[in-house]
């Protein structure tokens, strides 16, 4: 078998060619073989790792919009009960023809919502209760209906005092 020249590579063998000076036409090293597999890792990594903090990032912002509806509700609920006890106090004031010394209703709230704290504030000219949580700022307003003035004033969420001032001649509320 003169000037036949067998070439056996394994793996890296395409197709068994050989050059003119007796080299293999295609040569593929072991290094060359390491660089793809790096690559593809890294690629496999760079992926992986760019779809998880979507993944993170949807979902934290989807968990946060849900906790502001959690206070948005919470913040609705008390106010109602406040907005009550208001118009109950104003009821107190008109029954007792004027000459009410005294009127209040004190409840107990919880102090914070999903971890954050809250205002509650009485305001005039739409007489109503305005609920404001510190963070996220979420604000919600109760319209009530009174004939007593209301004068504005402001309580710390928690324990609470909707009372008749009689300097002032109106609604107030405060910390209980």
């Amino acid at each position: 078998m003169t000037g036949d020249r067998v070439v056996e590579h394994g793996a890296d063998s395409r197709d068994g060619r050989t050059a003119d000076d007796g080299t293999d036409a295609e040569t593929s090293t072991g290094s060359d073989r390491g660089v793809t597999v790096t690559l593809n890792y890294i690629l496999v990594l760079s992926i992986t790792a760019v779809l998880v903090s979507g993944l993170l990032v949807a979902g934290g912002m989807f968990i946060e919009d849900q906790r502001e509806r959690v206070i948005e509700d919470e913040l609705n609920v008390i106010g109602n009960h406040i907005a009550g006890d208001v118009e109950q106090v104003d009821r107190m004031v008109r029954a007792g023809g004027g000459t009410v010394d005294r009127a209040e209703i004190n409840q107990s709230f919880q102090r914070t919502l999903t971890g954050t704290s809250y205002n509650v504030r009485l305001e005039p000219d739409p007489d109503r209760v305005v609920l404001a949580s510190n963070s996220p700022g979420v604000t919600v307003s109760v319209n009530v209906t009174v004939q007593t003035d209301v004068e504005e004033s402001f309580a710390v969420g928690g324990d609470t005092s909707v009372q008749y001032d009689m300097t002032a001649d109106g609604l107030v509320i405060v910390d209980a």
